[in-house]
């Protein structure tokens, strides 16, 4: 059996501050694959809320470039 695993890291309470994405893809119960990518969440998503980032570690400062 193969199947994957999608997560999701915000950077405040709305979901459209989405600012991180992890892949995992398992077969047979093994991890075969994994991937993330950062993504800027556009400025009307609002200030990143400390609690977040205390918990991925992720800062808009991280997600200029």
């Amino acid at each position: 059996m193969k199947y994957a695993a999608i997560d999701f890291e915000v950077g405040n309470g709305s979901l459209v501050s989405a600012c991180s994405l992890g892949l995992s893809v398992f077969e047979d119960f093994e991890l075969v694959k994994r991937g993330n990518s950062l993504i800027r969440p556009p400025s009307s998503a609002g200030k990143f809320h400390w609690g977040n980032v205390r918990i991925h570690g992720i800062r808009r400062q991280d997600l200029i470039h």
